[in-house]
């Protein structure tokens, strides 16, 4: 079926259709848990975990107690023993402090203030449509000579790919260790690693769930469990 969500209209199974008109109502209930979600992004070794979370909050309160969280962090806040971090001089570990935070600073700015006007927030205009708060839709994808597009149907609107539900993070149990990617990352990304590592400490960080029978035992918002209804409405597209 054809659908309007945001400013156009999209392609949408029956099955994702009663899965998003369920979250619609399930997701005004506020406190939520993950069970058994096994994360497979930059991970060799899937891990399981158990995800506390908030299904309904002030995505505007949220970016200002973040932004306000990362001014506060300080250059003596982050743990710089990683050898590649260490192998600079102090000089040049503040230079690349100050200039990871600027950039930092000034993205977050633009998440807080809606400037969308960057090429990074543009692709995810394209490839997401909004739902409700705290539940959007990805929309089917290819890559065609290095760069991400869209795959519409034939009538040149484009398809509902994923369901995807964000929250709010209060707690995690791990279940099963994983075992993530090795990634040999430079001096940039090590102090934006450390800068957020300081970061979240300071506040809470939201958490976006991708559902799939597979990836989960069940989820809990409000005191409904949304697995048996949505494992059954979603299975032709999960």
């Amino acid at each position: 079926m054809l659908i309007t969500l945001g400013a156009r209209q999209v392609h949408i199974s029956d099955a994702q259709f009663d899965a998003l008109e369920m979250l619609k109502l399930c997701a005004n209930g506020g406190f939520a848990t993950a069970v058994g979600y096994k994360p497979t992004t930059d991970y060799v070794k899937v891990p399981t975990v158990n995800i506390q979370f908030v299904s309904k909050f002030s995505t505007e309160k949220l970016y200002q107690r973040r932004m306000n969280a990362l001014k506060s962090v300080s250059f003596n806040d982050l743990d710089l023993s990683h050898p590649k971090l260490k192998a600079l001089t102090e000089a040049e570990r503040q230079i690349q402090f100050a200039d990871c935070m600027r950039k930092m600073l000034e993205s977050h700015n633009k998440t807080l203030t809606g400037d969308r006007d960057d090429a990074h927030r543009q692709a995810h205009d394209e490839f997401y449509a909004p739902v409700c708060q705290g539940v959007k839709v990805h929309l089917v994808t290819e890559k065609r000579d290095g760069k991400t597009v869209l795959v519409p149907a034939d009538d040149g609107n484009p398809v509902v790919d994923t369901i995807m539900l964000t929250g709010l993070v209060i707690g995690r149990k791990t279940i099963v260790e994983g075992e993530k990617k090795v990634v040999n990352s430079g001096p940039k990304v090590l102090m934006d690693n450390a800068i957020e590592k300081a970061w979240n400490k300071r506040t809470l960080s939201m958490i976006t769930l991708s559902l799939k029978p597979d990836n989960h035992d069940h989820i809990k918002i409000g005191g409904e469990i949304l697995d048996a209804a949505l494992h059954e409405n979603m299975a032709e597209y999960l």
